[in-house]
């Protein structure tokens, strides 16, 4: 038989790793926040204790792409249990980690029953996968845990504080700690989280990175159309979601386009998200379309052109300590087709070791069989508590739940679990006499959730109630750049510009309520004339840059447009969009000339004339 051949790193995890040091052991990974095999640092570990001869089996949720319950990829045996529940907020994570406790428990003992277990490894978050290792401890099961993320950071970072919940994850995440027979950190700063707060001897945590796998990530030739035509190109690779920062990433456009006059510079996001629709808004919004690409969940083909063809990769993280302790994984890949080297991390440097490289450690340097330190009755208490608490909190969720539809249940919320029920908190204060609990209710509300314009809106109504009307206008101003989907913040903000004679900011403003199918049409009437009127003013040439700046634009702005824009506002841009190239759809502009001759048969004869050229068959008046 042909001796295993080693592979160097950058091509990739071998199939066979030489004397295969863990041949015959049976190692359970639990992963709850996302399928496999499209968490890439999981696969990675996963497929390296396969080549190690592991028996390699792996418990995660369904997601999209991925709804097979069961199936075997690459040798390594996937369950895989659905999540019923859609986490938003504090209390709407635990909700979803009870449901995946209850599958993983169930799916461990499974296939325990099938084969014997040797070590399980818990990757959070949660913090709570060592509730499923508890009892196979008692077996002499080890529990390897995988730190993926620093929970109580991660809390703060999200709800701008800490309290009873906070305390909660530190709770969590020292039980973790204490069942853990070894702990994996992805960098040294979650290895001195371990030591110092989780108690864990040094001798006991392992730095394992994460990174690409350079045998699949590869240079390729640079690609100009994603250029758009412009000089330089900053790219970002990642997850499109309200806590990735991608809004902040948007006003430093915003600023780089507008304030700076850059127009060199082509700003290219890959990734798909939760928030992608409200971004793509957000930049139609501000007339950044032009500038900004957004590729949605890319094939590897494009992703590898991307990362080859961008001259600067960005990571536009809120400054927190969840993100000052973290290493994330767009960074490693940022890096790899500028130098692979930079990933090429050298097998005896305890300092940066790869994923697929330095998995196997911690299951190699012990005995298997050794019995858990403080079993026992310890560990009854510890699962015993642990479970009672979250059947408490699984309760109290059902209520904060419970407030969109009865609003009085959110006085039997406990303040730190509030979510639903802070809104209606807030809501019912505001509506109060008491201007001062209106402003404390609407401050707690904003800092637990920055970002939804309807919370800043909320804000402004209760600091102009309790007398600071600086502090209002500035608030409703930011709800109006944050939130495209809040009509009041957005009218508020667009009032504002107008009287400070800024039309083209008035314009964009326009052009967010326009979207919207909430906003009224006679509020767009009413506003039309101030922000349209002035021929080849900033305002129509504004709104010319957003109407050509993407398509999508196209059918919305004829239809919409020919009925409430001022008549010879809407022909004059519409006839300037095409004269810069956009591609509007014949048949749709047929229609808004006839609404538009209705109106003003002047107008929609001067853009029947610009439009002949593109669509000589449109009809007469």
């Amino acid at each position: 038989m042909n001796a295993p051949v080693q592979l160097a790193a950058e091509e990739g995890i071998p199939a066979v790793i030489e004397g295969e040091p863990l041949k015959g052991r049976h190692v359970l990974i639990v992963v709850e926040n996302l399928p496999l095999p499209f968490d890439r640092r999981v696969w990675q570990e996963a497929r390296t204790l396969k080549a190690a001869g592991a028996h390699v089996s792996i418990i995660c949720p369904t997601g999209k792409g991925y709804e097979s319950r069961f199936e075997v990829i690459d040798g390594i045996e996937i369950h895989r249990h659905p999540l019923p529940l859609e986490a938003k907020g504090a209390v709407g994570f635990l909700a979803e980690y009870g449901a995946a406790l209850f599958w993983e428990t169930v799916l461990a003992w499974r296939i325990h029953r099938k084969r014997r277990i040797d070590v399980i490894q818990g990757c959070n978050p949660p913090d709570l996968i060592f509730l499923v290792a508890l009892p196979f401890k008692l077996f002499g099961v080890r529990y390897i845990f995988d730190h993926h993320d620093i929970n109580p950071e991660l809390y703060e970072a999200k709800f701008g504080k800490r309290g009873f919940f906070w305390w909660l994850m530190v709770l969590f995440e020292k039980l973790t700690f204490k069942a853990a027979d070894v702990s994996i950190a992805t960098n040294h700063s979650y290895r001195k989280i371990a030591i110092e707060r989780g108690g864990m001897k040094p001798e006991r945590v392992h730095v394992v990175r994460s990174g690409p796998d350079l045998s699949k990530l590869k240079r390729v030739a640079p690609v100009e159309h994603w250029k758009n035509g412009r000089a330089h190109m900053v790219g970002y690779v990642g997850v499109m979601g309200e806590q990735e920062g991608i809004d902040l990433l948007i006003d430093a456009v915003e600023h780089i386009v507008r304030t700076m006059g850059r127009e060199d510079i082509q700003f290219v996001l890959v990734g798909g998200g939760p928030a992608l629709a409200e971004l793509k808004q957000l930049t139609a919004s501000r007339g950044l379309g032009d500038f900004v690409t957004f590729t949605g969940r890319a094939p590897d083909q494009d992703l590898f052109e991307v990362l080859s063809t961008m001259d600067l990769g960005v990571n536009p993280d809120r400054v927190n300590a969840m993100n000052d302790k973290s290493t994330m994984n767009k960074i490693m890949e940022y890096m790899s087709p500028i130098d692979h080297r930079l990933s090429a991390a050298q097998p005896d440097d305890p300092r940066a070791r790869g994923a697929g490289a330095a998995a196997a450690g911690p299951y190699r340097n012990r005995p298997c069989a050794r019995r858990a330190e403080g079993t026992g009755m310890i560990g009854r208490i510890v699962w015993l508590t642990a479970l009672a608490a979250t059947a408490l909190l699984t309760v109290l969720l059902q209520f904060d739940l419970g407030t969109r539809a009865r609003p009085g249940l959110a006085a039997v919320v406990p303040d730190p679990l509030r979510n639903y029920a802070q809104v209606r908190v807030a809501q019912t204060a505001a509506g109060g006499d008491d201007s001062a609990a209106a402003l404390a209710e609407a401050e707690r509300l904003v800092r637990r959730r920055p970002l939804p314009a309807e919370n800043l809106s909320l804000l402004a109504v209760a600091q102009a109630k309790a007398g600071k009307l600086d502090e209002a206008a500035r608030t409703i101003q930011v709800a109006g750049q944050r939130g495209w989907r809040e009509p009041m913040a957005q009218e508020a903000v667009l009032r504002l510009a107008l009287s400070a004679g800024d039309t083209a900011e008035a314009a964009r403003r326009y052009a967010a309520l326009f979207l919207m199918d909430r906003t009224p049409d006679a509020l767009l009437e009413e506003l039309g004339p101030a922000v349209l009127g002035e021929t080849d003013g900033m305002g129509q040439r504004t709104l010319v840059a957003i109407v050509t700046g993407g398509d999508r634009w196209h059918a919305l702005f004829l239809r919409r447009g020919a009925r409430v824009m001022p008549p010879a506002a809407f022909s004059a841009i519409a006839a300037e969009s095409l004269a810069r190239g956009a591609a509007f759809d014949c048949k749709v502009l047929d229609q808004s000339l006839r609404a538009l001759t209705r109106r003003d048969a002047a107008a929609a004869a001067r853009l029947r004339a610009a439009a002949a050229g593109r669509c000589p068959g449109l009809a007469s008046a």
